[in-house]
């Protein structure tokens, strides 16, 4: 079993021959897309494999001069030094309904994703799956993983509604109108 969406957009960087940046608990690694291949639950590197449920997101290298501004790192919560949640019935749920929804109008949700990593995006949805997220971030994309998700604000309006959609939990809480 593979993630589809997660294979259309290594194949796309494997065309265009990129370098991309695999964001992981223990820092970044630097691979050839080339040298990338996915198998169920891990990332190939040659020789080496991580564990998927290791990775944040995946960035391409190319694009870092124009993504740095755009990356921050919150230190309250990197020196917490937060592990991956390995047993599936322990992690958070990470309900994003009110960004699929903008995603179906043809809209792309504004958010603010704040990692376990202490690594802070904003950017727009253009799409998701169950467990994923493709991000645009100063006209780059990222492709992020829910699982490693702390907290997502959203921006803008909700669905339907002139109220202001408020912050968002991964733990527990629905997006929703305030």
């Amino acid at each position: 079993m593979k993630t589809r969406s997660l294979e259309l957009f290594l194949k796309k960087q494997k065309k265009d021959n990129s370098t991309l940046g695999f964001v992981c608990y223990g820092g970044v690694r630097k691979e050839s897309a080339r040298k990338v291949k996915v198998r169920r639950y891990f990332f190939f590197f040659g020789q080496n494999s991580v564990p998927k449920i290791d990775m944040m997101f995946i960035y391409r290298v190319q694009d870092i001069e124009a993504l740095k501004p755009h990356i921050k790192v919150r230190k309250a919560i990197k020196e917490q030094a937060l592990t991956a949640i390995k047993a599936r019935k322990d992690r958070p749920e990470v309900f994003t309904k009110a960004v699929g929804d903008q995603i179906a109008e043809h809209k792309p949700a504004d958010v603010t994703l704040i990692f376990r990593t202490g690594h802070v995006l904003r950017g727009k949805v253009l799409g998701q799956t169950r467990y994923e997220l493709l991000l645009e971030v100063a006209n780059c994309q990222i492709f992020v993983f829910k699982h490693g998700l702390l907290e997502i604000q959203m921006h803008g309006k909700c669905q339907g509604s002139q109220k202001k959609l408020k912050k968002v939990e991964c733990s527990t809480n629905f997006p929703v109108c305030a």
